[in-house]
């Protein structure tokens, strides 16, 4: 890394370490890629290149969750979310939520986890991405209730998610929390 010389060339060596993180990610090697990662978690605060770091972290806690690490995963994320606030980066405090609501869930931390969901209900999105994340946290705050026993409570937020998912009419979104909220219902003999 210390050989690189030109602007080019780190954000060319940075790339090849995002790319070739992701390879081994979408092959289940999560260690190997959280190697990679941290070399360019390194390479990108060295240089203050901050989109790339952004991105860099988001991956390295998906892929410490994804191995089990969780609570360095949680921490990762919340670094995530200071750094994307801090770029104004839309799509990724949203998804960098996501991912801290489903840690926490995993960590049986469901109250946390519900308050991590509220802030992806609250925050000011775009047009863009409002239904889609508002009706993904409602699906995920049902599942922190299932968690919880609590079928009257999830029911109700699997009912809310459908509101916002029925807008985007995607059948797969649409699916699954119909699935999720007829198990729900079968718990409840309803």
């Amino acid at each position: 890394v210390t050989n690189l010389t030109s602007e080019k060339e780190i954000k060319l060596h940075l790339e090849l370490l995002i790319n070739t993180s992701e390879i081994l990610m979408n092959h289940f090697a999560y260690l190997e890629a959280i190697q990679y990662l941290e070399k360019g978690i390194e390479l990108a605060k060295q240089y203050n290149i901050q989109n790339r770091l952004l991105l860099l972290l988001y991956n390295k806690g998906i892929s410490l969750k994804s191995n089990g690490n969780l609570e360095e995963a949680l921490d990762t994320f919340n670094e995530t979310l200071t750094l994307a606030y801090e770029l104004n980066d839309e799509l990724r405090i949203l998804r960098s939520l996501n991912q801290k609501g489903l840690t926490l869930k995993d960590l049986k931390s469901y109250k946390s986890a519900r308050t991590t969901y509220h802030e992806m209900i609250n925050f000011q999105h775009s047009e863009k991405y409002e239904n889609k994340y508002k009706g993904q946290a409602w699906h995920n705050i049902a599942g922190t209730y299932v968690g919880e026993n609590d079928f009257e409570r999830a029911k109700n937020a699997y009912l809310n998610a459908l509101s916002y998912k029925m807008k985007r009419n995607k059948s797969e979104e649409l699916f699954i929390t119909y699935q999720d909220l007829a198990e729900t219902l079968l718990k409840m003999k309803q």
